[in-house]
């Protein structure tokens, strides 16, 4: 769990700097960099967690793997889509030509319309999140004060066949609920 928490730590941090990134590496490129000094240039300036995936796409190049691939491999480690439609713009501009610092500028835009976008579905379905925590612990605190102020008759919850019966189909319905209540305030885009 923990190597689950830091690894969609790492790749939402990476998602928050790859803007930066790609705006750095069109100012390169129209600088008059090459493709490799402009990623050497992010690599140097950037911060990790993109300053390190750029450095090991540079290690890479310098073992003797195609600047490309190396740029594969790192979209494969890193799972981002905007890095990934990045990556694939870099392999058709360098096979086919083209403007890379303008694509990159265009990436940049979308980007940053996904993610305000992004922000505006959160806010919008926070109240669903916070209805389904709610419903998931009301019948928690309900039962508590009912131990609280007549604990022999809630003992009949998990001392009788009835109680138990009832007691599981209880937490059955409230583990249900709580998911289908988060799953439909959940939006996928």
């Amino acid at each position: 769990l923990i190597v689950k928490f830091m690894k969609k730590r790492r790749q939402k941090m990476f998602a928050a700097q790859l803007v930066d990134s790609l705006i750095m590496l069109s100012n390169g490129l129209r600088a008059g960099f090459t493709l490799q000094q402009a990623v050497e240039m992010v690599a140097q300036e950037a911060k990790p967690p993109v300053s390190q995936e750029f450095e090991l796409i540079l290690r890479e190049f310098h073992f003797g793997v195609d600047l490309e691939t190396a740029m594969l491999n790192s979209s494969k480690r890193v799972r981002n889509d905007d890095f990934d439609l990045a990556v694939t713009a870099i392999a058709i501009c360098r096979q086919v030509g083209g403007n890379l610092p303008e694509i990159f500028d265009r990436i940049v835009s979308m980007v940053r319309d996904r993610k305000l976008i992004e922000g505006k579905v959160d806010a919008l379905t926070a109240q669903g999140r916070l209805q389904a925590l709610i419903v998931a612990l009301l019948p928690w605190v309900f039962a508590f004060f009912c131990v609280k102020i007549n604990p022999e008759l809630m003992r009949l919850l998990w001392t009788t066949i009835p109680g138990i019966l009832a007691m599981a189909l209880a937490i059955t319905l409230d583990v249900a609920g709580y998911f289908w209540v988060r799953k439909l305030s959940m939006v996928k885009y």
